[in-house]
């Protein structure tokens, strides 16, 4: 299983969880930015997860 798969199905939950994958160490900057925009985007969900993997 991926690392992005076990994250997703085993770790993260709840309201506001989501998932963004690097797929490799140049666009880490990118998915971060992309996260933070997403996180931005649900500020009245009252709590939310965020994992970022470099894969």
């Amino acid at each position: 299983m991926r690392p992005d798969e076990y994250h997703r199905d085993s770790v993260i939950g709840g309201p506001g969880a989501f998932l963004v994958v690097a797929e490799e160490f140049k666009s880490f900057g990118v998915a971060v930015r992309s996260s933070l925009l997403v996180m931005a985007a649900v500020i009245t969900v009252k709590s939310s997860k965020v994992v970022v993997i470099l894969g």
